[in-house]
This record gives structure tokens, C-alpha cells and sequence, in this order.
């Protein structure tokens, strides 16, 4: 990752200064790459949190080895701030600007891909405002946690930025689905979106998890939430 043309507000940054952002963005980015290294090196048939978010049919060949592949590339992604192939510039807000990027109040951050201009991930104000990875571990020191408290967190968020990168896909991989019931929908195969158009709802195929951001960002981060969960308290649970 590159940390180039970041705009922002200083005054509304954490602590209010631009260094605090910068600093809690690189923790967070350690964070979801450690995620991404240990959900992929223990995706296998037997992971509770690949079975519920991509399904079983996907969790062999050469379904699993896509999958891997991919999280490799996001691993990357996460990691390297240097090698111009896997770099990502990042516009980091605080708060409002005058450009219109990262107004939604319900969007924390997003990847935004332009054929001339490359990539780019608008870290947004609502970012900041949610807890961090090391609230949650300490929090999960004490009591269980769930697969909803992960996902209101900022490593996660970043994790399923990254499944956005062309670089991970081309075409890239999408939104279909985000929460979670419906995530448990689509690998199911029993999701059915409605044509605003047409008013028919259409079956759509379990195989549409390969290209869904948030199947990829639940998957790992459930698992390495588990694991490091389950080293504070061996009885630890992170339910679906």
C-alpha cells in the first residue's frame, strides 16, 4: 500500500492530527493482513466460518485454490508499500471535503477503480469512528464475541476493501450480498434478489460467493478472530 494524495482534514482526524490517522491506518492494515495470512493458510473444508460464507462446494478443487490465490494477492496488497505493482494509492478523510468523495454517513471506506487514473482507497470519516481490532480482542479476553461485532470493525473493513482490488480480480469481485443472514443465504444457494424493474426475484447461484467482497473479508477475519479469541480463553466462541 502507498500512502499518496491523502486529503484531509486535520482538526478531525483521531486526537486531531494527520499523523494519528496514518498511524492507526498502518496498525489496522497489520491487522487485516495477519487476518488474510491465517484465514488463508487454515481455509480448508473443515473452517466453520469458509462453510457458512462460502460453502462446502467451494472448499475443493479447484474452487479452494482460487480462493487461496486470492488472498494471497490481498496479503500483498495489505503488506507491500513499496513494489508498484501491488501498490494502492489511499485519500485518507476526517472529514467532509469539498470534491463530494466519502460523503455517505454509512460508508467507512471504499475502493474506487478508474482506467486512466489506476486505484484508489478512500479511507471515509465513519471509519474512525468504529472500534478497532484491539477492541475487540480485549474485548473477546473477557467474553465471547460474535461475527456482527467483527464486522463493525476496522480491520475488517479493510480486508474486504482489498477483495475490491482488480489486482485480486478482473472482473473485480462485487458486492451481492452483505449482511450476514443473507451471506449465509447466497452460500446456500437459497439468496433471491427482486429486478426493481421486472418486480421477479431471481435465484442466484451459490457460486456468485467466489465474487462477493464480503464472503472473502468474513471468512479470514472470523477465523483469525477465533483463533486469537481461543488464546486468552480456550472455551472462546465467535458465533455466526
Amino acid at each position: 500500500m502507498e500512502r499518496r494524495g491523502a486529503m484531509i482534514d486535520p482538526k478531525q482526524c483521531p486526537g486531531g492530527k494527520r499523523g494519528n490517522a496514518f498511524q492507526i491506518l498502518d496498525i489496522e492494515f497489520e491487522a487485516a493482513r495477519k487476518m488474510i495470512s491465517w484465514g488463508r493458510g487454515h481455509l480448508d473444508p473443515e473452517n466453520q466460518y469458509a462453510q457458512a460464507f462460502f460453502g462446502p462446494s467451494r472448499l475443493v478443487e479447484p474452487d479452494i485454490s482460487t480462493l487461496r490465490g486470492r488472498y494471497d494477492v490481498m496479503r500483498r496488497l495489505a503488506t507491500d508499500k513499496q513494489n508498484s505493482r501491488h501498490a494502492i494509492d489511499i485519500n485518507v478523510f476526517c472529514g467532509r471535503n469539498r470534491r463530494g468523495e466519502c460523503d455517505d454517513p454509512d460508508v467507512s471506506a471504499k475502493m474506487v477503480s478508474n482506467a486512466l487514473l489506476g486505484e484508489k482507497l478512500l479511507i471515509c470519516p465513519p471509519f474512525w469512528r468504529l472500534p478497532s481490532t484491539a477492541d475487540l480482542v480485549r474485548r473477546c479476553e473477557r467474553e465471547n464475541i460474535t461475527m456482527q461485532n467483527v464486522k463493525e470493525t476496522r480491520g475488517r473493513v479493510l480486508v474486504h476493501e482489498l477483495a475490491h482490488s482488480r489486482k485480486v480480480k478482473y472482473p473485480i469481485i462485487t458486492d451481492y450480498v452483505y449482511s450476514i443472514r443473507r451471506l449465509l443465504e447466497l452460500a446456500a444457494g437459497q439468496y433471491s434478489r427482486t429486478d426493481p424493474k421486472t418486480g421477479q426475484a431471481t435465484l442466484l447461484a451459490a457460486s456468485k460467493v467466489m465474487e462477493n467482497a464480503e464472503s472473502y473479508a468474513l471468512t479470514v477475519a472470523g477465523t483469525w478472530y477465533l483463533a486469537k479469541c481461543q488464546l486468552y480463553r480456550t472455551d472462546a466462541t465467535v458465533d455466526i
